[in-house]
């Protein structure tokens, strides 16, 4: 089979790209002179649809995520919260997700959890108590 025939596999997750131009945007313009800003909002989206898959999770989830150490009861914990009256991302939480946050809030060190003291010594915390040595 030659190089250009072949096809690349899609994601199982699917993509985030569209091959269409969605209009909805949001564009802030902030003016020194008089101390304001004016923004310009279009909601409106064309050519894809609202897919909880390619959402983001939020800083303040990505906090709280890493302030539970044991991967196991995050996903049971997000997975038990889940209700029909509203999906979000965070109900489509995987390990993967939970290995990034862990990368980028440097929690594999065993000496720091954290950067920020206060969230490294919550971290600590959280994880004795789950191995049962509460030290609060």
């Amino acid at each position: 089979m030659k190089r250009s025939d072949s096809k690349k596999c899609s994601k199982l997750r699917g993509s985030k790209k569209i091959n269409e131009f969605c209009p909805a945007s949001i564009k802030l313009a902030f003016y020194e002179e008089t101390d304001k800003c004016q923004v310009k909002f279009l909601k409106t989206h064309i050519g894809h649809s609202y897919d909880l898959a390619h959402l983001y999770l939020t800083p303040s989830e990505k906090q709280s995520l890493a302030a539970k150490i044991p991967f196991d009861a995050i996903l049971d914990n997000v997975r038990d919260s889940v209700s029909y009256s509203g999906w979000e991302r965070i109900h489509l939480l995987t390990k993967m997700d939970l290995h990034n946050i862990q990368s980028s809030f440097n929690l594999n060190s065993d000496v720091q959890k954290h950067k920020d003291d206060g969230t490294s010594v919550e971290t600590w915390v959280n994880e004795m108590n789950t191995k049962g040595n509460s030290c609060v």
